[in-house]
């Protein structure tokens, strides 16, 4: 038996390019498109219904998401205990998250389950009868829950910040609220489940998949009638930058929020703005991170991101600071973009940064629930698998001018919105 010697560290390896499998398509008998990832060693099945069902193509506020949650609370025949009974007999996963721009019921099991988990699905989108009952109970939870969010400064900060860009009449700025959530009734979640729940669907299904799990699939798609999504159109009017301080008394800290709208996923300077941002404050030895926690120990946490939407993307910077440093903390914030855009990166400080975001992505692909994450964060918003090829050749290929390029471009700090709340 040979030993490992610990002492000495594995050869550095180049990745020349990054490979990996992408679903296929199957046409089905409805023309509802399912795509299909057959990987993986264990005998699990993943299937994904996205629909364009989110709070974008509501009627009013809060019936996407009632009309989602309300799937699981009552079927014709099954009540909300007896269909979480059934799940948990197959030791199933269900989950149904609805966002802005889509809606996405997502069912993880055996696949030997897979069948049976598929039967109850077929019954949860053809027979959902939307009790009363169960949707006083879910609107009374919805309450105490925002309740909870309203006393975290951060929640707050982050409800503040979208508002202040877009205004509480976009969908992509408004956020949910008591006196919404009181208005909802079973007529509004009846007709919005007729209308628009199951609308633009589209299936993703990744694991040991087989022929006769798309027999199962076929079958359930047989029942969902295939509909095309209108999508309402909404101004991207964004407001101008402003600075918004809200003091909470009792507060030990205050969040802050900083940054703007930038462009969709598709435009050209997506992949390197978010290099950028990686490096300004994306990971443990980030700029942000180096400077504010580390040096000046002003927080615990901040970081940089950039979120995508269908029609946009927040670039953000999010921290919670002990009050007596928050102006300190923005000022080092707006520090370390000005660094950004009137120096440039050295060469050693930009391949840690690059060996970094190429082992983070290339262990987003090391299984197929994984790989189809990415295929759907792509496909969500017209992109194929170019878009990660595109990645890593923008990140090889990126150099200190361009950064320095970017941020002068789109990090200019009077174009930056500012929230703290505490």
């Amino acid at each position: 038996m040979t030993l490992l010697d610990r002492k000495t560290p594995p050869a550095f390896k180049t990745i020349d390019n990054i490979s990996f499998p992408w679903p296929t398509t199957v046409k089905t008998d409805v023309g509802i498109p399912l795509f299909i990832l057959n990987q993986g060693d264990l005998p699990i099945i993943k299937l994904s219904l996205l629909s364009e069902a989110g709070s974008w193509y509501e009627p009013q506020n809060g019936v996407a998401y009632f009309a989602a949650k309300m799937l699981t609370e009552g079927t014709l025949n099954k009540t909300a205990q007896e269909i979480a009974a059934y799940i948990d007999y197959y030791g199933a996963n269900l989950t149904i998250i609805t966002r802005v721009d889509y809606c996405s019921i997502e069912l993880v099991c055996l696949s030997k389950h897979f069948a049976a988990m598929l039967d109850l699905l077929t019954e949860l989108l053809t027979t959902p009868n939307f009790p009363q009952t169960q949707l006083n109970l879910l609107q009374k939870l919805r309450v105490q829950a925002l309740k909870v969010e309203d006393e975290k400064n951060s929640q707050l900060a982050h409800k503040r910040f979208k508002e202040a860009l877009l205004g509480k009449a976009h969908p992509y700025g408004y956020s949910l609220t008591a006196a919404d959530i009181a208005t909802v009734t079973t007529d509004h979640l009846v007709s919005f489940y007729k209308n628009q729940l199951l609308a633009g669907c589209q299936v993703l299904l990744s694991g040991q998949v087989t022929e006769q799990h798309i027999q199962y699939v076929q079958q359930l798609l047989s029942h969902i009638p295939s509909k095309p999504a209108n999508r309402p159109t909404y101004p991207l009017s964004i407001k101008s930058p402003s600075k918004i301080h809200v003091q909470k008394e009792g507060s030990l800290q205050s969040a802050i929020c900083i940054g703007k709208l930038l462009f969709p996923k598709t435009h050209p300077d997506y992949l390197a703005m978010y290099i950028v941002t990686e490096l300004l404050g994306g990971y443990f030895g980030s700029r942000l991170m180096r400077n504010i926690r580390e040096e000046k120990g002003y927080t615990y946490n901040i970081y940089a991101t950039m979120l995508p939407l269908k029609e946009t993307t927040y670039f953000l910077i999010s921290t919670e600071a002990i009050q007596e440093f928050t102006e300190q903390t923005c000022e080092e914030i707006y520090r370390e973009i000005k660094i950004l855009q009137t120096e440039e990166v050295e060469l050693e400080e930009l391949t840690t940064l690059k060996n970094y975001m190429i082992g983070s992505f290339l262990t987003s692909i090391n299984d197929p629930f994984s790989i189809m994450q990415l295929f759907k964060e792509a496909h969500l918003y017209g992109l194929a698998q170019d878009f990660y090829e595109d990645f890593y050749h923008t990140l090889q290929q990126i150099t200190p001018a361009r950064i320095k390029e970017i941020a002068n471009t789109y990090l200019a700090l009077e174009s930056l919105t500012e929230v703290r709340i505490g």
